[in-house]
């Protein structure tokens, strides 16, 4: 699919040159495999003077560039502003459709949920539990709460596939205070049984050990008889 200037929107409106030459600039990128250059173009044009086309130009260099959930999105904000009527929307449905057929939706969790997360080191505007459209392959999932980090390496199936990944923070080790506050009398009786068994069993250990050294000691100092 070609990248087209919106030459009727910008045709009623002689005083956008700005708009226009950052416009122009973006096609060029674009021509010449510069994707993030277009990108870059484009952005500062729809900055200027927004038209749908220019979302459309948008989301083919986002698709180019393989950020597949930026692409989604641009073309389904293409898709409702410019309607019926637009343009490209044959081309914007058929690129929508495709992609998704290619990609993998994937799901990523935390318990507890609200963390951040970073897909392939760019972050995700939303916190978890999320979704999120990505390319077939390799992908490095990375979440974020508070102290907590964790991550994980997944292998995207495409073909319009659901994937999750779930992540759970280990719980936290609970203190010998934690627990004496909040023991019962049951759980009283029972430490306390417990430590007298465990005093009882080290005193007959002393015990036993200071009658051995008694029979040990003599027989080594003794003198031998003649």
């Amino acid at each position: 699919l070609a990248v087209l200037a919106p030459s009727r929107a910008w045709a009623q409106d002689a005083s956008l040159d700005e708009a226009r030459t950052h416009f122009e600039e973006g096609v060029a990128r674009y021509e010449k495999n510069d994707f993030l250059g277009a990108l870059e173009a484009f952005a500062q044009a729809d900055r200027r003077k927004h038209v749908p086309a220019i979302t459309y130009n948008i989301a083919r260099a986002r698709e180019s560039l393989g950020q597949v959930q930026d692409a989604i999105d641009a073309y389904e904000s293409y898709l409702a502003e410019a309607g019926a009527e637009g343009d490209y929307l044959a081309a914007a449905t058929v690129a929508l459709t495709t992609l998704k057929a290619r990609a993998s939706k994937l799901r990523v969790e935390t318990t507890p949920p609200g963390a951040n997360v970073r897909i392939d080191g760019r972050i995700w505007r939303e916190k978890t539990p999320t979704t999120i459209w990505v390319s077939r392959g390799y992908h490095r999932v990375d979440v974020e709460l508070q102290e907590w980090r964790a991550g994980a390496d997944i292998d995207a199936e495409g073909n319009g596939k659901e994937e999750s990944v779930v992540l759970q923070r280990p719980s936290a080790p609970v203190s010998y205070t934690h627990l004496r506050a909040h023991e019962t009398v049951l759980d009283l009786v029972c430490r306390l049984l417990l430590e007298k068994k465990q005093h009882i069993s080290i005193l007959l250990t002393i015990t036993l050990f200071h009658n051995l050294m008694h029979i040990i000691i003599p027989s080594v100092t003794s003198p031998h008889s003649s």
